[in-house]
């Protein structure tokens, strides 16, 4: 049985085969998610820098405007708003050399193509939760440190 979100997450989704975007957004949408799809890597840096996301789901090897998975994560993680965000790369190399590339530029997760659509939903399902886990630890920070202040 595959999980179900509480609420409808923003997700980014970059993919340049037509067929995996659209089958990959069609999942999406069936659980609830809110997409915004792209097929290069300059519309994704684009829509991130003007839209906030709960997830990225990014092609490692997108050929087009010369800004494949790994630039454009390395963007994401430049930026204040997106320096956070949970990147999931979908790959069609088991190469443990571009899989380490991908995780130096601030992969969160990866998958090799072709997706397990269960899979894919439950690697999300996981990001999302770690992510939010993670905004939960940091107000208790802040509030600690207010606390603290006081």
């Amino acid at each position: 049985m595959s999980p179900e979100l509480v609420s409808s997450p923003r997700i980014l989704l970059a993919e340049s085969d037509p067929g995996v975007l659209r089958a990959i957004e069609t999942l999406l949408i069936g659980k609830n998610a809110c997409v915004v799809a792209v097929d290069n890597g300059a519309d994704a840096v684009r829509e991130a820098s003007k839209s906030v996301f709960d997830l990225c789901i990014l092609e490692m090897e997108m050929p087009a405007y010369g800004m494949n998975g790994i630039a454009v994560c390395e963007r994401l993680r430049a930026m204040p708003h997106t320096a956070r965000l949970p990147v999931l790369f979908l790959t069609k190399s088991e190469d443990m050399a571009a899989i380490s590339r991908a995780f130096d530029a601030g992969a969160s997760d990866f998958l090799v193509k072709p997706v397990i659509e269960n899979l894919l939903w439950h690697r999300i399902t996981i990001l999302l939760h770690i992510a939010e886990l993670s905004r939960e630890v940091q107000g208790l920070k802040d509030a600690m440190s207010f606390v603290d202040r006081q």
